[in-house]
């Protein structure tokens, strides 16, 4: 399924006829990437689902299909990279009174396939679909923990003669669940630095927002503005409910703000 994002805004839909192509990537970043990446893990799951294997083993191949898109976690990155410029890209574009324009047309263009989302939380979904990998991957994990110790517990049933099971047969489900065990928590890790880095992305997010905030407050600017990346806000000091004229001083990594109210 085409992401909501490329279908309804990205070419050729998309309003690169009033604003430069480096906004459109810095807006989208590589989200077609992501869309081709998606597809073939769509393609992988459900040849798996299909194929003639029992159905545990069919569960058992799950790690090994995610452990194979471990170069592709790298073009996340690469989104996840991107996604605060995208999110910084967007809040000056809405001040475009043309791509206002267009953003609304398209959103009422395309109102049926988007159900109320708009361009902002479609573009955060590649990001929240890292920590859903991740639930589901440790999820699997703790079922093959139990599959190893229930192929245990048949090795000793079989010992003591409860079982007929032959040999063979069952060390080879052995060998499978160990193997897929053990490409489980590698498939668990490496999508756990992917996740370390979308926690990153959310929390730089929150600051471009509370920073854009601050900034439309503000009176005086003098053109100047404060959506810096490299600038970390610290401590908030809130106005005190004693003083005649409230006033709130911001301690960011770079400066020291005081805003008043009027």
């Amino acid at each position: 399924q085409k992401p909501l994002a490329i279908s309804c805004y990205y070419p050729p839909n998309h309003p690169q006829r009033f604003l430069e192509l480096k906004e459109v990537i810095s807006l989208f970043g590589n989200a077609e990437d992501l869309l081709l990446i998606n597809a073939s893990l769509l393609e992988e799951l459900e040849r798996n689902a299909g194929s003639a294997e029992p159905p545990l083993d069919q569960a058992l191949n799950i790690g090994a299909i995610f452990l194979k898109m471990g170069f592709a976690l790298m073009l996340y990155s690469k989104y996840l990279a991107n996604y605060n410029t995208a999110n910084r890209t967007l809040k000056l574009l809405e001040e475009n009174k043309k791509f206002a324009a267009w953003l609304a047309s398209t959103e009422e263009q395309h109102a049926a396939a988007l159900r109320g989302q708009r361009l902002p939380s479609l573009l955060i979904q590649p990001v929240q679909r890292i920590p859903r990998y991740r639930m589901l991957l440790e999820e699997l994990l703790k079922q093959y923990g139990k599959f190893q110790q229930a192929d245990v517990e048949t090795q000793l049933a079989q010992i003591t003669g409860a079982l007929s099971t032959a040999s063979g047969e069952q060390e080879r489900r052995q060998i499978k669940v160990d193997n897929a065990v053990r490409e489980m928590k590698e498939a668990v890790r490496k999508i756990g630095e992917v996740a370390a880095q979308v926690n990153e992305a959310i929390r730089e997010k929150e600051r471009t927002e509370e920073l854009f905030e601050m900034q439309q407050s503000l009176k005086g600017l003098g053109g100047r503005t404060l959506m810096d990346h490299e600038r970390r806000l610290g401590v908030h000091k809130p106005p005190s409910p004693h003083s005649l004229t409230a006033r709130q001083v911001t301690c960011s990594s770079d400066m020291l703000l005081c805003r008043r109210w009027q």
